[in-house]
Parts: structure tokens; sequence; C-alpha cells
């Protein structure tokens, strides 16, 4: 897992699940929450990203935070957090090209600005516009910068995911029903500027982020905020606690929203909830396909579970393991995986099944090759010509392949051969 994604309300959530593709569920005995896991596309076909998402239980900076950090925990490869969801959008009427709609992609490309953090002083609180801390993500900056591209080209990459013969649940609200009040009276909205527009798609901004433990339901002080900060395009509840949490953990951070509201009670309904948080995380799917495996020097790659297993491959392993002969020497095979671990408890080494478990509770090492793959391509070779040999050998390499770890793996065995040609002990 090299990517976090973090949501704080079940729309949100269901969204992102929908775009990852292998997608699984974990939990770590360590570790109170429940993760679902799958991959997302990259650069490279053949090293896609490995996601842990991540739902809050409440939408505020601290409950962020306090996610943020137990996600980094049980996932110590992930680089990047993103936080994806939906927000209030900052209208600006007088600048065009800056005015937000409902529907609308923010990315929080200049910062975020936690509004809350104030000075108190003479019987007035006065925000002291604190950037927050944290290192945005400078791959998915410049993987955003290549999406503005494709946009001034005339292309979308991310609207293909908000197709409703695709993704029914993504169908956009109809357009009458996007009415922007001011002062409790519904004014028209300006002309979108022609570069960046396409009709019946989300316009996608780029600025700062305004975030605080409010639930911002008030014209006249969002307003007061978007003449204090020009740049500032939405408004949610998260971004400064994984902006601060992040920072402690040595990550980067990264934010986009959907705009699901315009901040202020007149307009304040649940109907673009869904729609915004599709294209969020269509926006994200498009994103991450424009970055590179972040599985860079110096990181441990796997966690505390096996590599991310599909319920298909996982069932597939299963079925193996249940066809193995029963005079299988599983001490054997441990010792020419892990000769470096101490000597586990004979429940460990009871059947390969066990031991598989226990060494999934292991790291990968720094190529991204996890023990419990080496493990279970060793207990094939060890079966000579036994059927179900070849079969794990086969299923071990497809895994290592789709870790970037296959020339690993081949170097571990001690050659280059595959199945056909493997050499036939341990």
């Amino acid at each position: 897992m090299t990517i976090g994604i973090l949501t704080a309300l079940p729309v949100e959530a269901n969204a992102v699940v929908s775009l990852l593709d292998n997608v699984g569920s974990f939990h770590d005995p360590l570790d109170q929450n429940r993760y679902w896991t799958g991959i997302l596309p990259s650069t490279d076909p053949a090293r896609p990203h490995g996601v842990a998402a991540l739902m809050m239980s409440k939408d505020n900076t601290r409950s962020a935070a306090y996610y943020c950090a137990n996600m980094v925990r049980t996932f110590p490869g992930i680089q990047v957090v993103i936080m994806v969801g939906i927000a209030g959008g900052v209208p600006r009427l007088q600048t065009p090209e800056r005015h937000v709609r409902l529907g609308d992609i923010v990315v929080a490309a200049d910062g975020i600005v936690d509004y809350t953090h104030v000075r108190q002083e003479h019987g007035k609180a006065e925000p002291r516009g604190r950037q927050s801390a944290g290192l945005i993500s400078q791959r998915l900056l410049r993987a955003a910068r290549e999406l503005q591209l494709e946009e001034l080209r005339g292309h979308y990459p991310w609207a293909v995911w908000l197709d409703p013969a695709r993704s029914p649940q993504a169908r956009r609200p109809p357009a009458d029903t996007d009415v922007l009040y001011v002062r409790g009276i519904p004014v028209p909205h300006p002309e979108r500027p022609v570069i960046g527009s396409m009709d019946g798609l989300p316009r996608v901004h780029h600025g700062v982020m305004g975030s605080g433990d409010v639930l911002m339901r008030d014209e006249q002080a969002r307003d007061e905020l978007a003449a204090r900060y020009p740049d500032m395009l939405a408004i949610e509840m998260e971004g400064s606690g994984i902006a601060a949490s992040t920072a402690a953990e040595d990550r980067a951070w990264f934010m986009v929203r959907g705009v699901a509201d315009y901040a202020e009670p007149a307009g304040k309904n649940d109907r673009w909830h869904l729609f915004a948080s599709y294209a969020a995380a269509a926006y994200v799917r498009a994103l991450l396909e424009m970055t590179p495996a972040l599985d860079g020097p110096g990181i441990r790659l796997g966690g505390r579970a096996l590599p991310v297993l599909a319920p298909a491959e996982r069932e597939q392993l299963e079925a193996l393991l249940r066809r193995l002969p029963a005079a299988v020497d599983v001490r054997a095979v441990w010792q020419a995986t892990v000769p470096e671990l101490p000597r586990p408890s004979p429940e460990v080494l009871a059947t390969p099944a066990a031991a598989v478990e226990h060494l999934a509770g292991l790291n990968a090492d720094a190529a991204g090759l996890h023990p419990a793959v080496v493990f279970i391509a060793r207990l094939g070779r060890s079966l000579g010509e036994h059927p179900v040999g070849a079969e794990l050998v086969g299923w071990a390499e497809a895994r290592a392949a789709s870790a970037g770890a296959a020339d690993a793996l081949r170097a571990r065995l001690g050659d280059g051969s595959g199945p056909s040609g493997a050499a036939r002990s341990c």
C-alpha cells in the first residue's frame, strides 16, 4: 500500500471504493478500523498503485488526524494520504474563471488555510491565516498539471467514470437544481469560461481550501473568508487534520473535493452529494493514472498483511493449499525462505496454511517481495512433479509481478526460469 485515501461520509467512501480495482477488505488486530484495499492504475500498467481506503466515523479535523495516523501505522508503506469527498463551494460572481458551481472539482493545489486558527483579542476573534503544516505531494501536483494540459486539449480522462451508463449512481442532477442564493434571493450564475469547460461536465479548479471544525452554513461568514483569502475556492472540515498528521508521520498529503453546496442555508441540501462525491473520486483515479508508482527507495511495502488479494485470488490460494499432499516438509521450506528468523512455534509449522498466515504478518523487503510469496513459490518447487506445485509457483510469480518484484523473486529462487523450467528443490 503506497496510497491512503480518507473519506468522511458513507457516500464519499462508496464513490471511492466503487472506482478501485481488485477490491478487498482488511482488518489489523492492532487497529480497530476496517479498510478497503485495492489497486488503481499508475503510468506503468505493470505497476499499479496499492491503495488502502478508510471511512472516518466523524467529520472533523481531530478525527481526520487520528484516522490518518492509524492508517499510516497499519500500512507503513503509504507515502501519500489523499482526502477525497465533498465540500462547500465559495462562489465568486465577479470573477467567472474562479466561480465554482455545484458538482465542480476543487484541488487544493495551493494548500489549506485553517481559518479556525484564530487570535482572540479585545472581544474579537481574528483568523491568523495559518497555512496548515505538512507537505503537498509534488508527484500528484505534477499529475494535476498533466490533467490541466489534457483539459486544454479537450480531453477529460476522469469523465468516463461519470458516465451514467457506466456508473448509474454518478448521475448528474438537473441543471436547474444548481441554484445560488444571495441574501436569500436566487441569482444567475456567470457564463462559464470556454477553456476548461464542457457541457454536462464538472469544471476543475485549483486553489486554496479552507479547513476548520465548522459546518459552514453562513453566507456572510463564507463571504468574509472569501474576501480575506482571494484564492479560497471551497470549505471543508478535515484537511488541516490530515496535513498536520501526515507532517508528524513524515508523509505527503493531497486533497480533492467535489462541490456539493454553497455553504449557506437557503440552498443547503443533499441533492448534489452523490454526484459531487463521484466527481472527486473519478478525478483522483485519473490523477493517479498520471502518477508514477510511488514505491521509492527505503520504503518497506506490504505492512502487516499479505499483499492485496482480490477475493478470487485468495480463494485460489486457499484451494491450492487444500490440494497439497500430506507429506509436505513445512520446516524445510520455512528454513529455505526465512533462515534468518528464529524457529517459530510448532503451531506455525503444523501446516503450510499456518506458515503462510504467520509470514503474512511480516513486511515485504525493500524490493517489494513479500516472504509469504517466496514461501509459496518454494513450497511449489518442493513438490517435484506434483500438479499443484507448478500452480503454486505460478500463483507466487503472478503476485510478485503485480508488486513489481518478479526479478527479485527469480533471484531469491536461484534462477530466472519460469514454472516450466523451475528448479525442483527448496
